[in-house]
């Protein structure tokens, strides 16, 4: 791998309750709960794909295995 190249795990975090979450990593500026159509419009072009898969796996129970974003072609 280059220094450019990323590996980008999404998990299923489940349900949030009425909890407040502060960030704790000084990487994070802040953190966010949105519906799926509001937290698609908030990602980065190259992100929604990937959220997208994410959504995908998570209704059907199965992981995904993607490259640069998309399912790769056999």
């Amino acid at each position: 791998m280059t220094s450019t190249d990323q590996i980008c795990f999404v998990f299923d975090g489940g349900v949030v309750g009425d909890r407040t979450f502060a960030p704790t990593d000084p990487e994070m500026a802040a953190v966010g709960f949105f519906h799926v159509d509001v937290a698609l419009t908030l990602v980065r072009d190259h992100m929604r794909p990937r959220l997208r898969a994410a959504l995908t796996a998570l209704s059907t129970g199965h992981a995904l295995y993607l490259h640069e974003g998309r399912a790769p072609v056999s």
